[in-house]
């Protein structure tokens, strides 16, 4: 099999087999463009910009363009956020044929998982939303 080397590479048209010019381990090239490069804002006289936050504790996260957000209620994780605080019974398949539920008051709706708080032990339990088949909200 022929490695496969960038257009500015010397070996991209040699012939391993064939060629006593092949270089098996190539040097990175100084000017290959980044895979994601940084773009700079463009400031207008009197502007100035401030820094990103770059904690470690940083809450947040980004959604990439494009992608769907969980913050609508046409999704599942938007609906649930509406119902945090109530009290509900989620079922769960597991595998392929077992059905379980679990019943509590909905702590918190996260990308792939929700919390629930069991009311008599008042023990938080964590859940795989993917595995979620039917939740019944209790008025």
């Amino acid at each position: 099999m022929i490695p496969e080397y960038c257009k500015q590479c010397i070996n991209r048209n040699a012939n391993p087999y064939m060629s006593s010019e092949f270089d098996a381990n190539p040097t990175p090239h100084s000017s290959v463009i980044a895979a994601n490069p940084v773009v700079q804002p463009q400031m207008q006289t009197g502007q100035t910009v401030s820094a990103p936050n770059t904690s470690a504790d940083e809450d947040q996260f980004i959604v990439a363009p494009g992608s769907p957000t969980v913050l609508g209620i046409e999704y599942t994780q938007g609906f649930l956020k509406t119902m945090i605080g109530r009290r509900v019974r989620v079922t769960f398949l597991i595998g392929t044929d077992s059905l379980t539920d679990r019943t509590g008051i909905l702590q918190e709706v996260g990308i792939s998982f929700i919390v629930l708080r069991d009311t008599n032990s008042n023990l938080n339990t964590l859940c795989d939303i993917y595995s979620i088949k039917f939740v019944v909200i209790f008025n």
